[in-house]
């Protein structure tokens, strides 16, 4: 036996729980929020629609007794598999824009991704929910539309970014190895959350895209430095990105304390000058942002030591 008891509480007319109580002993790792399952559906008090509640309230209490016995056997993995699928149908169904719903949802511990074969994949040089927050509160601050990356991996950046732009904005992302290390997991992931009208991806090296970027002549209101972290190809990066950046865009650089980034950002804080520093409250200690006031005004020889 499982369990010994599950109750069903109707709190609104429509919100459900299903509440299970008393677990077997075997049952030692229960995920967070298993006992308590809300369901948001709407149903209105005619038979017809309470069937299909009853209807849908067994398949729950179903799905619920499937995942405690992969749980009582420590099968795991098939039950962050069955969960995250199961996560995701309700965001189909749903058809939610809210961003931290949907990033719940792709990262059910934070830590793991579910990949196309049906096995679990940890997930690595991604950035965090606040990091993304930070991204996503300071593109809707300035407005900005038309948006680059460098460096993709597994989308959840540009997930934020695509988020926080209108329809008609864009973003470019600039990742040589999305099909080959990252085998289009960001690519599939903005495909997955319906993001992917918005977005453009470059299969090319940064210091081969940004060149030539520059002689199409687009100007961009936003820029996101996540590529090769020594301190000059950050630099290499920045350089370009400043060329390609608007009058009052947003440059924001990442892992800044990264040994060859931190030295970089020293460069950039002394030698910059039509750079001021953006503060934002809650801003993460792992990135750095800059607002361009004005174009490049300095002198050929100009250079202050860092």
């Amino acid at each position: 036996m499982l369990f010994k008891r599950a109750s069903i509480y109707e709190i609104k007319h429509d919100m459900t729980y299903i509440l299970f109580e008393d677990f077997d002993p075997l049952i030692s790792e229960i995920p967070n929020n298993f006992n308590f399952k809300i369901i948001n559906r709407t149903f209105s008090k005619t038979k017809t629609t309470e069937n299909k509640l009853n209807e849908f309230l067994k398949e729950i209490y179903e799905e619920k007794i499937a995942d405690l016995e992969l749980i009582k056997w420590k099968k795991y993995d098939e039950f962050q598999i069955k969960e995250e699928s199961y996560l995701m149908r309700q965001y189909e169904y749903e058809e939610t824009n809210n961003l931290a719903k949907i990033y719940k949802l792709l990262l059910p511990y934070t830590r793991k991704l579910l990949v196309e074969d049906g096995k679990i994949e940890k997930v690595h040089s991604n950035i965090k929910y606040d990091e993304g927050m930070f991204l996503n509160n300071l593109i809707k601050k300035y407005k900005s539309k038309k948006i680059l990356e460098v460096g993709m991996a597994y989308g959840m950046s540009s997930l934020f970014i695509t988020d926080a732009i209108p329809r008609d904005g864009r973003l470019i992302s600039i990742d040589p190895f999305q099909d080959t290390q990252w085998k289009n997991r960001g690519v599939d992931l903005l495909k997955r959350v319906k993001m992917d009208a918005k977005h453009k991806l470059i299969k090319k090296k940064s210091y081969e895209a940004l060149p030539e970027l520059l002689e199409e002549g687009e100007k961009y209101d936003f820029i996101f430095i996540d590529g090769w972290h020594t301190f000059d190809y950050t630099l290499l990066d920045f350089f370009y990105s400043d060329l390609l950046l608007k009058k009052g865009g947003v440059i924001v650089v990442d892992d800044v304390l990264h040994r060859g980034v931190a030295k970089f950002i020293r460069y950039i804080l002394s030698n910059y000058t039509h750079y001021k520093m953006i503060k934002m409250e809650k801003m993460p200690s792992t990135m750095m942002a800059f607002e361009k006031k004005e174009e490049d005004g300095r002198e050929w020889n100009f250079h202050k030591d860092f």
